[in-house]
């Protein structure tokens, strides 16, 4: 989990920056505001899910028993999951925020003229 944590630090961090010094970089902003969705998420959704599923647990321990065996776990495990991947997927998605393909050096294959391998011309038709 501290992992988790410094790299949202340094998500945070980066994502003021670049707003306040470099504006004009963010490209596509609406992939700069899911960005953002995505990281609230982070931020939100983990933490319900394990309220929930423990909220779960203590219910269905005071009626039958102990609960906490391996779905239980496997939820838990899943609402881990969830929130590295919403960690990611804002991650990704700010970058792309970033990134213009059209001056960043990458080209299509089609662009300079080449074609993929398996779709040249045939000859002799």
């Amino acid at each position: 989990m501290a992992g988790d944590t410094w790299i949202a630090v340094a998500y945070v961090a980066g994502m003021f920056l670049v707003l306040s010094v470099r504006p004009q970089q963010i490209v596509f902003p609406a992939s700069f505001r899911l960005s953002y969705i995505f990281f609230g998420l982070y931020l939100i959704v983990p933490g319900i899910l394990h309220a929930i599923i423990w909220w779960t647990i203590i219910i269905g321990t005071s009626r039958s028993g102990p609960m906490m065996g391996g779905p239980a776990f496997i939820l838990l495990q899943f609402s881990t999951l969830t929130g590295k991947v919403l960690l990611a997927l804002s991650i990704v998605f700010a970058l792309r925020s970033m990134i213009n393909p059209w001056t960043s050096g990458w080209q299509y294959p089609w662009a300079t003229g080449e074609r993929p391998v398996g779709h040249e011309p045939k000859s002799g038709a």
